[in-house]
């Protein structure tokens, strides 16, 4: 079952979050209080893509266990690398905060390609936690958050074997192994290791790719170690690697040709966690994690401006790709003491650290940046952050209706960024510095035993570092300026909520606003910026107000036939009146999961309606008309229930975005390829 919302294009919107028919099965979640709290009992309204429903849908990775939430949008924006990113009620992926284990480490380079390096496969469930309630979790949460849960060990000792076969050599292939001591209980632990593969496709026929070709593969391990040092001790490990190529069909393969566009990533993970009961009554965890993330691409934009300026093609000692090379290192301390029956109380800190080094190679025209004379150079950009971060929460059992959550965080950036030419005249510097505290309060109200209100409020800020767009264009300098005068957004936001919970329905709503000052933006480069040889910059573009409703029922209709239905409605537009740019106005939901026998039958129906996109190429700001996008996945689990087969189709109707634009790849709002059919086997042991 998947979190939802309820409604049609015409009506408002829909959305409530995942919980269990059955109070007993309620599961637990730590992403909406940082301590473990049911689904039914959380205070924070916290939603859940549980590892059955990503299962019902056929995702292969985050991204596809993404697409159709409640007001959750993802979203192409390049058709030569498929550059994706996520948008919660309304806002960028910049506003959101993904989260690992509780950790942010996926920032950054990882922010790019992330969602689909990330196989579904090593998720236990995803939760979300959207609006002012997740500011424990970051100040630059703004939109929300989105933790994803790695899978725990098993009771008894297992190896799952998956393999999934589909069109377009659209494969996956998986496998995970569960260990445990069951004798001393000591320890246990989780080995897993996917590769997912899948062929260029040309959906129109215009000789340029819709879905780059890909081959990912990822493997990796957690151990805990129980009584270790007076308490548990966690360890993980994770590497990714992950090729992908496109571009013109005609010369895609050669990572130099013109039309060409070619992007590896290699990243390592290691993690090391601590949590021990104190003679106090409560309870220490602390959590260190480091990540290495290296990406090489090539694309047509130095060879292209190479000929343009030289009427030449370049030597091939000129071609050096960009490389780019991020460390993160995040620690968290968070200590929980119960301080009567009433209250809970947690006191906490954060560390990060980031550290991003790229070059590449460009061309300017003659003289246009004073220093490059028409020359090809090297670009160079160095940038560094460091974010603490103190927090308190206390959680208030006012009655046994009433429960509140009264929130504190203190947040300090410190950020230096120098790009420019190599060995030129023209570099420049500029550093940030801010520190802002960041108050949440939220309510939880049992009406009755039927009906749940939950409300939250809270501010956060965004720091100007760390610019996705900058690094999907793959240059740190010049084509993307950032001066020194871009201030930080800070936001205020409330959302209020209500659960109404029967024996064979349950009916969600849920009402969100947030307000950005300050909104950042990427923008067409101002005259003093491209006088500088500057395509693009960040630009401070005012006030921003996003706010909606969601609404959603999850249905018993029969002991073996559940329906969920949803709906959001979302107004985002900057002070003014002008609206924000690839937000639909309303998106609808409906699943359906029938399960006689031993047999499962899912289907879902996700629609999406109008939103206004630019087309870089023409000038033009385009209107879309709505569209629907429907899945089916049909398995059979054998009588043992350790084994299964089953077939599905992704895109059943083959909905494809027919109004293209070759000159713009990022003028995308829909579908760009059509129908995906697989077909699949996996084994317990």
């Amino acid at each position: 079952m998947r979190p939802l919302p309820v409604l049609v294009p015409s009506l408002l919107a829909l959305s409530l979050p995942v919980v269990s028919l059955n109070a007993a099965e309620s599961p637990i979640v730590v992403t909406g209080t940082k301590t473990e709290r049911t689904i039914t009992d959380v205070p924070i309204r916290t939603e859940i893509i549980d590892r059955e429903s990503m299962i019902n849908k056929g995702a292969i990775n985050v991204y596809e266990a993404l697409d159709g939430t409640p007001g959750i949008r993802v979203e192409q924006q390049c058709s030569a690398c498929n550059f994706s990113q996520v948008r919660m009620q309304g806002l960028d992926a910049s506003h959101v905060q993904v989260l690992v284990d509780g950790q942010p480490t996926y920032s950054g380079l990882a922010a790019v390609y992330g969602l689909q390096q990330i196989a579904a496969e090593q998720l236990e469930r995803i939760e979300v936690v959207k609006g002012a309630g997740s500011a424990m979790c970051s100040s630059s949460a703004i939109a929300g958050s989105i933790n994803l849960i790695s899978r725990e060990p098993s009771d008894e000792p297992e190896l799952r074997v998956s393999m999934v076969g589909g069109s377009h050599n659209t494969n996956s292939f998986s496998m995970s192994a569960s260990l445990k001591d069951n004798k001393d209980d000591r320890w246990d632990a989780v080995i897993d290791a996917t590769k997912n593969t899948g062929d260029l496709i040309d959906e129109n026929g215009d000789g340029i790719s819709d879905r780059v070709w890909s081959d990912d593969m990822s493997v990796g391990a957690r151990v805990h170690v129980h009584d270790a040092l007076g308490g548990d001790l966690a360890l993980t490990f994770r590497h990714t690697q992950e090729a992908r190529k496109g571009g013109e069909l005609a010369t895609y393969e050669n990572p130099f040709a013109a039309g060409a566009e070619h992007i590896d990533t290699l990243r390592s993970e290691y993690g090391i966690g601590y949590r021990t009961e104190m003679e106090t009554g409560g309870s220490l965890a602390v959590k260190l994690n480091y990540a290495d993330h290296e990406r090489i691409a090539t694309n047509d934009t130095f060879l292209g401006d190479y000929e343009t300026e030289f009427g030449a093609l370049p030597t091939a000692d000129l071609m050096a790709p960009y490389v780019a090379a991020e460390e993160t290192v995040v620690l968290n301390i968070d200590y929980v003491h119960p301080l009567n029956d009433a209250h809970t109380l947690l006191i906490g800190a954060s560390l990060s650290y980031d550290e991003l080094d790229e070059t590449g190679r460009y061309v300017d025209a003659a003289g246009t940046d004073g220093g490059s004379d028409g020359k090809a150079y090297t670009s160079l950009a160095d940038k560094e952050a460091q974010d603490y971060g103190l927090y308190v929460q206390d959680e208030w059992v006012v009655s046994e209706e009433l429960e509140a959550v009264l929130g504190l965080r203190f947040d300090s950036h410190r950020s230096e960024e120098t790009f420019g030419e190599q060995g030129g005249t023209d570099e420049i510097s500029t550093d940030f510095s801010e520190s802002k505290v960041n108050p949440r309060v939220a309510l939880k109200w049992n009406v009755s035993d039927e009906l749940v209100v939950r409300s939250a409020v809270g501010t956060g800020f965004r720091a100007p570092y760390g610019f996705s767009e900058d690094l999907h264009l793959c240059s740190g300098s010049p084509r993307v300026f950032k001066g020194g005068d871009l201030q930080a957004e800070s936001s205020v936001g409330f959302n209020v909520g209500a659960d109404y919970r029967a024996e064979t329905f349950v009916v969600s709503a849920n009402v969100f606003y947030t307000e950005v000052s300050d909104k950042i933006d990427f923008a067409d480069a101002s005259a003093a910026a491209a006088a500088r040889g500057y395509d693009y910059e960040w630009v401070n573009a005012g006030d921003a107000i996003t706010q909606g409703i969601e609404v959603s029922a999850d249905v018993e209709v029969h002991d073996d036939l559940e329906l969920v239905w949803d709906a959001t409605w979302t107004k985002a537009e900057y002070d003014g009146g002008e609206d924000i740019r690839r937000v639909p106005t309303w998106t609808s939901g409906l699943d359906l999961t029938w399960t006689p026998s031993q047999a499962t039958v899912a289907l879902g129906i996700d629609v999406t309606g109008d939103m206004l996109i630019d087309n870089e190429n023409t000038g033009e700001t385009v209107e879309t008309d709505a569209f629907a996008v429907v899945n089916l996945r049909v398995a059979w689990a054998f009588e043992d229930a350790q084994s299964s087969v089953f077939v599905g189709a992704k895109n059943l109707f083959d909905e494809v975005q027919e109004d293209r634009d070759t000159e713009d790849p990022a003028f995308i709002y829909g579908p760009l390829f059509g129908r995906i059919v697989y077909a699949g086997v996996s084994k317990t042991f």
